[in-house]
């Protein structure tokens, strides 16, 4: 007998999600990569509803050099992806020069920058929920465990 495409790929999608959902309908945490967030104002209203800090990454992905180490040897690695998600609210504040990116997030990566007189890249800052800034520091050599030992006295645990 044979079964007709649509329904090989209607399982295959009704699969994918059963995956993704747990029983009550929430999705999973997926602990693979930093769930990253591009909204400024939505980050720091999590910050204070889940009492952690944030993690702000002034990047110039698509051009940095050290923006993408920094990324490679520390924000990709299992041990970081866990720490981050578990205790930070991370914000990408990208300034590419080839990947677009929208007018407002354009507007409020600028914004930022200039409140915060960011002068180059990878610019990291952790904040309070009360956009108290705690640290200002960017790439450190080391891997993830001697980043998150440096961002620890700065993260509520």
């Amino acid at each position: 007998m044979k079964i007709p495409f649509f329904s090989i790929a209607l399982i295959a999608v009704l699969g994918s999600a059963a995956y993704f959902f747990t029983n009550t309908g929430e999705k999973q945490a997926d602990n693979s990569s930093i769930n990253w967030t591009t909204d400024y104002q939505a980050a720091i209203a999590q910050a204070k509803k889940e009492k952690k800090e944030v993690l702000l990454n002034f990047t110039g992905s698509d051009w940095c050099g050290w923006c993408k180490k920094l990324s490679a040897e520390v924000f990709d690695q299992p041990d970081f992806v866990a720490f981050a998600n578990e205790n930070l609210v991370c914000v990408t504040l990208d300034f590419p020069r080839r990947t677009p990116i929208s007018n407002e997030l354009r507007q409020q990566n600028g914004q930022l920058a200039q409140k915060h007189g960011i002068r180059g890249y990878p610019t990291i800052l952790i904040l309070s929920p009360a956009e108290e800034v705690l640290l200002r520091t960017g790439y450190q050599r080391g891997g993830p465990e001697n980043y998150i030992n440096h961002l620890k006295p700065y993260v509520s645990l």
